[in-house]
């Protein structure tokens, strides 16, 4: 392998180090992305999207659009665990309950 080719491959694997460190940082250090979930729902209180399973069971949900950074690392099974809520004034932090102009095909909203 000549001189031009070995400075060639260090460069390109330069590149690829350096891309795999910055996605590293942004998406594990930073947590630097949205989490969309489903969250509980209840029809009395809120127009909850309804889903019809195949054994005619239904369930209530709304939508959650939240940035993983400000998720805290808890278990969202547990009682005390604010995962799936958004703080007052939490910027990128939207619930959506259902409507029916984006009402995803197959269910319904619950009023």
């Amino acid at each position: 392998m000549d001189k031009k080719s070995k400075i060639l491959l260090f460069i390109v694997g330069l590149g690829i180090l350096a891309s795999i460190g910055v996605s590293f940082y942004k998406y594990v250090v930073l947590r630097d992305y949205q989490i969309f979930a489903e969250m509980p729902c209840d029809p009395a209180i809120d127009n909850c999207f309804v889903r019809t399973a195949e054994d005619n069971s239904t369930s209530t949900y709304k939508l959650l659009s939240r940035q993983a950074s400000n998720i805290p690392l808890c278990d969202p099974t547990n009682i005390n665990c604010q995962a799936l809520t958004c703080q007052p004034n939490e910027k990128n932090c939207v619930i959506t309950t259902c409507s029916e102009k984006d009402l995803p095909e197959g269910e319904a909203c619950s009023r």
